[in-house]
């Protein structure tokens, strides 16, 4: 997969052994706004019963993003997920 500069990929794994995706991804409400305003969202893309799913987390930033991700897929797909670490850029 390609990714746009400024996005980042992490793979988690639940119980069964299925291995998933966040993305991360910055986001900019206006075409005017400066590289540093904005901010990020998380998206979880999961199988749940043969079907693929999404869940989208926002944050101010990319750490608070990530935190609640981590938290949603713990509290709602798997509380033993192994889940990758975030880039600290």
């Amino acid at each position: 997969m390609i990714l746009k500069p400024g996005t980042q990929e992490i793979r988690f794994k639940i119980s069964n052994e299925d291995v998933f995706k966040i993305l991360l991804t910055k986001q900019l409400e206006n075409m005017t706004m400066s590289r540093t305003a904005g901010f990020w969202i998380a998206t979880v893309l999961f199988v749940k019963d043969g079907v693929v799913e999404t869940h989208n987390e926002r944050g101010d930033s990319k750490r608070e993003a990530y935190d609640a991700t981590c938290a949603w897929i713990l509290a709602n797909l798997d509380p033993k997920a192994i889940i990758g670490l975030l880039d600290p850029q």
